[in-house]
């Protein structure tokens, strides 16, 4: 992405303060994604640790600890507030589940077999689902010892 100019990747310790753009909150607590992407004509001339900018692309990992009501609450913040495009990793099931801004709170689901792309937020990103998971999963054998 450095090579082709097309915006910053942002780990998780980024903080954005973009449910201003929500009427309905009072409160504006920070998101922290963990991975996010701000393409490179929105980024900002100079970045605060509260970027004032919505992300174009958000990605969550999901944990253990993670209720699906507290999930999906997180993705609809970020659909809410105009990121364009969120993935939702899930560890667990080897899945990836893509929300669109266009489509709201109707996730594309995909599996070990499929390819993530990076659709006209990274123009050209594709990657295999399959390389994101690349450990043993759970009910794979422990490798000899």
């Amino acid at each position: 992405m450095k090579d082709k100019k097309l915006g910053r990747v942002f780990e998780g310790s980024a903080e954005y303060r973009f449910l201003d753009k929500l009427e309905s909150e009072e409160r504006k607590p920070a998101r922290q994604p963990d991975v996010s992407f701000v393409r490179q004509e929105r980024l900002p001339k100079k970045l605060r640790s509260y970027p004032n900018v919505v992300p174009d692309l958000g990605v969550e990992v999901e944990s253990p600890s993670d209720l699906p009501y507290q999930v999906e609450a997180k993705i609809e913040v970020y659909l809410k507030a105009g990121v364009g495009l969120v993935w939702l990793a899930r560890p667990y099931s080897r899945r990836i589940d893509v929300y669109r801004l266009s489509k709201g709170l109707i996730p594309e689901p995909l599996g070990i077999e499929a390819k993530l792309l990076g659709e006209d937020i990274l123009p050209g990103f594709r990657l295999a689902v399959r390389d994101i998971f690349d450990f043993p999963a759970d009910s794979d054998p422990e490798p000899d010892k």
